[in-house]
């Protein structure tokens, strides 16, 4: 390796690994005229570069992320309290942080909207969360809880975006969005069924129910559970635990019957209709969402590798502008940049985008650098085969060596009994 060409240097990187006698060849051919020399950067610089590099922004932000969730679900199952305790200020510090940045990045254009890439709808989520006044009025410190339950379940979620840079789990993401959609048209298909079964069951066995949430639970509620089994207990008409006028809130209204306390309609009515209803929702509807999500998958899985691409393309791209201090340290970019824009009225710089089309000298200089590569890789390739072969023979010379005197002391005992 020559000591007087920097690390930076494509010559230097591109012909450590050639032969001496290939890399005079190689470097006539290489495409000279498009390399720069590289200036060689202080250690400051250095630093800068390394912070502001897109992967190492990506691992802060998800360190940042995973300690975010770990503090909210600690203070949601041990430290909620009527007065907010210090990791609860936290809380809704570090949630004014990821609302400041997803502002930023809608004001900066850098989404299309709230429903950018992976992370749709975060900024209502997190100001919905920011100005829960469970804390505040005593009455709502349960409702508040809720919420910030519910919200805890949406941030867990996110995580999905995150594994979008992974080669192995990216694709089965896009493969669970794309079965939401599958899932979403066999709802469709279910709630046919459900709702036709289960108000005439409910019109069957009970007489003139008024209470609407017992109307719900009989119609769409138990025809629900029942295809994964649970079977009501009065299909067939009898009730133990039931309210004769349903007069009791908590307790379903009897089923219909005679003055000998048995049911009005015929038994076996019912239990055909529970039959039927499970014959077409068990196995001819949920074989169908197999076999659609079965074709989802193949679908996706013959283009792994190009939906990864272009999964980290869009990740690379998306913190490729974005401040390099994870939240809730990123309030300090976002204050630096107020103090700029607004009070020093500083112009906007233009940040260097991620081209999508290059120019067509640049593509040529692109095309040229990446056919020199694979001569290289080919030339060290051969290279390390032809050392490989002369070791193996080195190897195998030395293996024998012990053998040539034994050879030597047969050849002359032969000769003397001769």
């Amino acid at each position: 390796m020559g000591t007087g060409e920097p690390w930076g240097q494509p010559g230097h990187s591109v012909r450590a690994g050639l032969c001496p006698s290939q890399d005079a060849g190689l470097a006539a051919a290489a495409p000279t005229s498009s390399w720069k020399r590289l200036q060689p950067m202080s250690c400051l610089t250095r630093t800068r570069a390394f912070f502001m590099a897109p992967v190492v922004i990506f691992h802060l932000n998800i360190l940042s992320y995973f300690s975010f969730l770990w503090l909210f679900a600690y203070v949601l199952m041990i430290d909620f309290q009527a007065t907010p305790s210090w990791r609860e200020y936290v809380i809704y510090f570090w949630l004014f942080s990821l609302v400041c940045e997803e502002t930023r990045q809608v004001l900066g254009g850098l989404r299309k909207g709230m429903g950018g890439r992976g992370d749709g709808g975060d900024g209502a989520i997190q100001a919905l969360q920011g100005i829960s006044p469970s804390q505040w009025i005593p009455s709502t410190l349960y409702p508040g809880r809720i919420i910030l339950s519910l919200a805890f379940i949406i941030f867990c979620l996110r995580l999905m975006h995150i594994f979008t840079v992974s080669k192995t789990l990216g694709p089965k993401i896009i493969i669970v969005k794309r079965m939401m959609k599958d899932v979403f048209f066999f709802l469709f298909l279910l709630a046919v069924w459900v709702v036709s079964f289960g108000v005439a069951k409910q019109a069957i066995l009970i007489h003139n129910e008024e209470r609407v949430d017992w109307i719900f639970r009989g119609v769409i509620y138990h025809s629900y559970l029942t295809i994964f089994g649970q079977i009501p207990s009065y299909i067939d008409g009898t009730e133990p635990r039931c309210s004769p006028n349903g007069t009791d809130p908590y307790k379903p209204k009897c089923p219909e019957s005679n003055k000998d306390k048995r049911p009005v309609f015929p038994e076996w009515l019912t239990v055909i209709l529970l039959c039927l209803y499970l014959l077409f929702t068990n196995i001819l509807l949920l074989n169908l969402l197999i076999a659609m999500f079965n074709y989802t998958f193949q679908q996706v899985q013959e283009h792994t590798d190009q939906i990864w691409k272009f999964q980290r393309h869009d990740l690379i791209e998306e913190y490729h502008g974005r401040p390099a201090a994870p939240p809730p340290f990123i309030l300090f970019n976002h204050l630096q940049l107020f103090v700029k824009r607004v009070l020093l009225r500083q112009p906007a710089k233009r940040h260097k985008q991620l081209k999508e089309k290059l120019e067509k000298n640049e593509e040529a200089a692109l095309l040229s650098w990446e056919m020199y590569l694979k001569e290289n890789y080919l030339q060290h390739q051969q290279c390390q085969e032809k050392q490989n072969m002369e070791q193996k023979i080195r190897d195998v010379a030395q293996r024998y060596q012990p053998l040539s005197p034994l050879g030597k002391t047969c050849g002359c005992q032969c000769s003397l009994m001769s």
